[in-house]
């Protein structure tokens, strides 16, 4: 979620930028899987809010970084519908947007709790882009196993039988 919302800062496309976005939502979804059944009935609403905030905020180019902040507003919006939700109380496509707004608003409000947010994505960002990405079946990573493997096990001399 947080390279995803750091490219939807970079891009140089509105459409770009909102295809990003609205991908948060389904991951938002597998991040916290109690929320699971109530992020899918209400991802339309949320997709189209989430990209309607990453609108707005990317048309300033002051409020252009806050984009990255956007995981962070996803994930406690995410919680909090699954905690109304399992209190007992209707989670309405209406009640998702009003509390992803509500939490939002907070966190833009908030310039301590907004830079917490940011730096925490950013750590994220970095570790992602920091890791190897290659996958494990793929040969450059084979190779670099078999070389970590045979430099870290001492070389055994065999015994000839006399």
């Amino acid at each position: 979620m947080a390279h995803l919302s750091a490219k939807a800062a970079q891009t140089s496309s509105e459409a770009e930028a909102e295809a990003f976005l609205g991908a948060l939502v389904p991951l938002a979804s597998k991040l916290i899987p109690r929320a699971a059944g109530v992020l899918a009935r209400n991802a339309p609403a949320l997709i189209r809010g989430t990209s309607a905030l990453g609108r707005r905020l990317r048309r300033n180019p002051a409020t252009r970084k806050y984009l990255t902040a956007m995981p962070v507003i996803l994930q406690r919006t995410a919680q909090s519908l699954a905690d109304q939700a399992s209190s007992g109380r209707p989670v309405s496509p209406e009640t998702a947007m009003s509390t992803m707004t509500r939490i939002a608003g907070r966190m833009f409000r908030r310039a301590p709790e907004r830079n917490r947010a940011m730096r925490a994505v950013n750590t994220f960002d970095r570790r992602y882009r920091r890791r190897g990405r290659t996958p494990a079946g793929s040969p450059a990573g084979a190779r670099r196993v078999r070389r970590a493997g045979g430099a870290t096990q001492p070389s055994r001399r065999r015994r000839s039988r006399r």
